[in-house]
């Protein structure tokens, strides 16, 4: 049987430090109802109503999640546009429609780029791993996996990064179960230090899969147990499909037909639950290869269901266009770096250019000043003005780049701080002026 890669829902990074559950729906109902406002605690609200819905209806979370993105876009809140594409493209994902998905995790990643958005640029690269993983793509994986972690490393988004780690593991898992076992341990020790039993059910499934492979087979028991009991807490019945479909196999592994095929029920229960096609095509599967040898009937209805579904979700056209994207987000992406690598030679040589005209001006200052020419008063202000205007530029264009992170592009903020800049040059040029004259007329210098 093919091996399985599931994503759980956890593993689906969100923009949230704190992911809402079916719990937390209630609450929301009230606050929505409450509050009328077209605002930015709406579209929060709307996204958070998106989040808690996700693992029980899909349409409904679909529905929140579009509300809060078409909000974003009315009242000119790039965040919450991020956002509510972010929650788009992961139902999308839940939907098995990794196309579409995908899609909309890369115009995440173009939107947060532009803004300098590091949260929504680390948790859209994640999500784009995930979706390589279920296709089995993990070099590709790891490669946005590692670009994620970066991010989350430097900001220091301890909840993001556990989440990462826990990825990057389950990536390496195919390709190195030593690395994997690292990364999953790191995950485990960091939500462990932190108390946040919130991502545990999806490390404690990866610990049990990696100790697995590694012929780990008591230990691999024991976290599969452990998996089902974090994910109950939240009745994620997508995730206790997951867990409860690796049960199954280990039963069936270790000869114990009985449990395997009683797991094996409760997985294929789940999955419809969670109305997941790629949790239904998996589980009916599973619960086709129990029944090939017992009951030829039921056999053939799981074999069915499992054909059906997956020729929906891993169907060739599917494959098709994530190729297809990715591609076309390469292109981007070189074009982007070829722009950033022209912007900043322009940028280079103008602070060039300028350094120049300084230069000159300074050594026509240096030649009056030892007595080797003679000028006029009128130009020594002339170009005490042309000077301090080269000395602004020179100092702004030097600290732009700066600027546009200090700032996060916001004009005003940007304006506010030049003309701080301009107020500490303005006095410091007065003086250098007159302390210029002083000694022009003391040394006869003047024509």
């Amino acid at each position: 049987m093919k091996k399985l890669f599931f994503i759980t829902l956890i593993s689906i990074q969100g923009l949230f430090t704190h992911a809402q559950t079916f719990k937390d729906i209630p609450r929301l109902t009230k606050l929505l109802k409450n509050h009328i406002s077209a605002d930015t605690t709406r579209v929060l609200l709307q996204i958070d109503y998106a989040i808690a819905y996700k693992n029980i209806n899909i349409d409904t979370s679909l529905l929140y999640a579009n509300r809060a993105m078409n909000l974003s876009y009315k009242i000119g809140y790039p965040i919450g546009v991020i956002k509510g594409l972010n929650e788009i493209g992961t139902n999308y994902f839940l939907q098995g429609d990794y196309a579409k998905a995908l899609k909309f995790y890369f115009d995440v990643i173009k939107k947060s780029e532009k803004i300098h958005y590091e949260r929504g640029l680390g948790a859209a690269y994640t999500n784009v791993a995930n979706i390589y993983i279920v296709t089995d793509d993990f070099k590709i994986a790891l490669n946005y996996l590692l670009k994620a972690k970066r991010i989350f490393e430097k900001a220091d988004f301890k909840n993001n990064l556990i989440i990462t780690y826990n990825e990057i593991g389950k990536a390496y898992l195919e390709l190195n179960p030593d690395s994997a076992l690292i990364f999953c341990n790191l995950a485990y020790q960091i939500a462990t230090k932190n108390h946040n039993e919130s991502v545990l059910g999806p490390i404690t499934i990866y610990l049990g899969q990696i100790h697995e492979r590694l012929g780990n087979n008591e230990l691999a028991l024991s976290y599969y147990t452990l998996s089902v009991k974090y994910f109950s807490k939240n009745r994620d019945n997508y995730d206790l499909s997951f867990s409860y479909y690796l049960l199954s196999e280990y039963y069936r592994k270790n000869n114990m037909p009985d449990s395997a095929l009683f797991y094996a029920n409760k997985a294929f229960s789940y999955a419809q639950n969670s109305k997941s096609p790629q949790a239904i095509q998996y589980s009916s599967k599973l619960l086709f290869e129990h029944y090939k040898s017992l009951n030829s009937d039921s056999a053939l209805k799981y074999l069915l269901t499992s054909i059906n579904v997956k020729d929906s979700f891993f169907g060739g056209n599917n494959l098709k266009q994530i190729q297809n994207l990715e591609i076309t987000e390469l292109r981007r992406e070189e074009k982007s770096v070829n722009e950033s690598h022209l912007n900043n030679m322009r940028h280079i040589r103008n602070i060039k250019f300028i350094g120049i005209s300084l230069g000159i001006a300074f050594i026509c200052l240096l030649l009056s000043i030892f007595n080797l020419i003679r000028v006029r008063s009128g130009l020594v202000k002339g170009m005490g003005v042309f000077v301090l205007l080269l000395l602004f530029e020179f100092i702004s264009l030097f600290i732009h780049p700066y600027l546009e992170v200090w700032t996060d592009n916001n004009p005003v903020k940007m304006l506010a701080i030049l003309a701080v800049l301009a107020s500490v040059l303005v006095p410091i040029h007065h003086r250098t002026e007159n302390w210029i004259k002083k000694t022009f007329e003391k040394r006869k210098l003047y024509r």
